[in-house]
């Protein structure tokens, strides 16, 4: 909001109604993809598009807000912003393999016998351990 109260915000048309978003909620504006029908798809589905390889469901609106009128050439793409996750799920996978493999090797040293298979196991690791700390 600016300093004066008044918002600035992406005004668009469904139907014949007007709706508007924060602009802040906005990351882009794009052109309007071509969109590929789905057979039996549900009749809220008006079928896929393809933005920067990411193949996106498009979703009629207009059953949801109540509002009628023909579809035209436009579309809005709406996305959850979530923080990339990957590196978390990738540090708990190696976490429960690590454990796994420790949980494997501790009773062998345990009993005081450590051959190759063992050793090359704690070398592993070892391994497993730089990487997760390097990245």
């Amino acid at each position: 909001m600016f300093r004066d109260g008044a918002a600035r915000l992406l005004v668009f048309r469904v139907g014949s109604e007007h709706f508007a978003v924060p602009l802040s909620d906005v990351d882009e504006v794009i052109d309007a993809q071509p969109i590929q029908r789905v057979p039996d798809a549900a009749a809220t589905v008006l079928g896929v598009t393809s933005v920067r390889g990411v193949l996106l469901t498009v979703y009629d609106p207009r059953p949801v807000l109540h509002v009628h009128g023909s579809v035209d050439a436009a579309m809005l793409l709406f996305g959850e912003r979530v923080p990339n996750a990957l590196p978390y799920v990738l540090a708990f996978a190696a976490g429960n393999f690590l454990y796994v493999a420790m949980a494997d090797l501790i009773p062998t040293l345990h009993r005081g016998t450590l051959d190759r298979n063992a050793l090359r196991q704690l070398l592993l690791i070892a391994l497993g351990i730089a990487t997760i700390v390097s990245l």
